[in-house]
């Protein structure tokens, strides 16, 4: 299993492929993933942000995502769902940085970042 986190991500489309080394040095590509931050909707898909107590997803996320996940910045899945809740509770979480990502319906996948105090 591979992934990466790009830290340091651009508003509006990002393209992203990985070379994969394996331990016997051949190598392979994944395939080419699309991810959109969009910063003036960033803070819409979750609320509060920065967050403490609660998470609370936007009725976008709520009525039009297939797919819910939180990662903190080193990549570490804290959170996924497919069964998309009004809120989650983070108040035991680490405080940090955390990128939400959701898939819509068509399959397009969206990130933003919140902050956990």
């Amino acid at each position: 299993k591979y992934s990466f986190i790009d830290k340091n991500v651009w508003n509006g489309e990002n393209l992203y492929r990985l070379k994969m080394i394996d331990l016997d040095q051949t190598f392979s590509f994944s395939r080419v993933v699309n991810l959109n931050f969009d910063g003036k909707n960033e803070l819409s898909y979750t609320y509060p942000n920065p967050a403490s107590d609660r998470l609370y997803f936007s009725n976008e996320i709520l009525y039009s995502a297939q797919m819910v996940e939180i990662m903190d910045v080193n990549g570490k899945k804290k959170y996924h769902t497919n069964t998309i809740e009004e809120f989650i509770d983070i108040s035991n979480w680490a405080k940090g940085l955390y990128i939400v990502r959701y898939k819509s319906q068509q399959g397009n996948l969206h990130a933003a970042k919140v902050l956990i105090k």
